[in-house]
């Protein structure tokens, strides 16, 4: 038996793209968790201590590996301020982007593929009262891009 796969069919791939450049089954995946993560503690509180070691204040939770250590060498190399805007790309549920905005007193622009995700990064900004100085839009950065302009 070969124990090697074949590799993808291009044109299956290719179908799999949105209209906005991400692929629907990671799109989709990402949607499941986000869903699924607002029921289940016992899943938050293991990605928090496996993940980055439980670091980020649990409002601020995330399903990514970076580190407190991490978002405040981040956050001290892009030199945000009070009143500028951060944008994170590929924000999800918006924990990392809304704690940097926080900290600076910065505004955010959280974009990404997964409507679940923007739906929870949307409550948690209420959650911490950032939903003044942020705003999350479902799709890539030249999604968002266009809608600025046509404002």
């Amino acid at each position: 038996m070969d124990s090697q796969q074949e590799p993808p069919d291009p044109a299956r791939i290719s179908n799999d793209v949105t209209d906005d450049g991400a692929f629907a089954s990671v799109r989709d995946g990402y949607d499941a968790v986000y869903d699924a993560l607002a029921g289940s503690a016992t899943f938050n509180r293991i990605w928090r201590s496996h993940a980055y070691n439980g670091e980020f204040p649990v409002e601020f939770a995330h399903i990514g590996f970076l580190t407190l250590g991490e978002a405040n060498r981040m956050l001290a190399a892009v030199q945000v301020g009070a009143g500028d805007t951060l944008v994170d790309v590929a924000c999800g549920g918006g924990g990392p982007g809304l704690w940097a905005a926080q900290q600076a007193g910065a505004m955010l622009v959280g974009v990404d593929p997964s409507a679940a995700g923007i739906g929870a990064a949307r409550e948690r900004a209420r959650d911490v009262g950032l939903d003044a100085r942020s705003a999350f839009r479902a799709g890539n950065i030249r999604a968002h891009r266009a809608h600025r302009r046509a404002r």
